[in-house]
C-alpha cells in the first residue's frame, strides 16, 4: 500500500526546522498510534542519523483526501521529529531525501 507522509522536524531549542513529505510503501495498514520505522532505506545512502534518532516515527492521524479520479488517496501525519542539533537535522533530512526519495520544506 503506498500513501502520503509528512511530518515536521524540530530542534531540541524549540525552532522549527522544516517538513518532511512524500510517498513511502507498507504491507501493513497505518493505524493511529502505530510505529513506522526508517531504519532500511529504499535507496544506497551514506547517511545514518541515528545516534539522535530510533528510526522509528509514531502515526498521529489517518486521513483520506478526496483526488479527481474518487479513488482517493491515503495521508498520514507522523510524529515530530526533534533533533539536538541543526547539524544533526541537516543528517536527518539528507537520510530521508537520499534514503526514501522524501522531499524537504525549510521553515522560513
Amino acid at each position: 500500500m503506498i500513501f502520503n507522509i509528512d511530518f515536521s522536524i524540530f530542534l531540541a531549542s524549540g525552532e522549527s526546522f522544516g517538513q518532511i513529505s512524500g510517498k513511502i510503501e507498507s504491507q501493513a495498514n497505518p493505524v493511529p498510534g502505530m510505529s513506522i520505522a526508517f531504519i532500511f532505506p529504499l535507496r544506497k545512502t551514506e547517511i545514518s542519523p541515528f545516534s539522535h534518532w530510533d528510526g522509528s516515527l509514531c502515526i498521529g492521524e489517518v486521513a483520506i483526501i478526496p483526488l479527481p479520479s474518487d479513488a482517493g488517496d491515503l495521508s498520514i501525519s507522523l510524529s515530530d521529529l526533534v533533533m539536538p542539533s541543526r547539524g544533526e537535522a541537516e543528517q536527518v533530512v539528507s537520510y530521508f531525501q537520499e534514503g526514501f526519495g522524501l522531499y524537504f520544506d525549510p521553515t522560513d
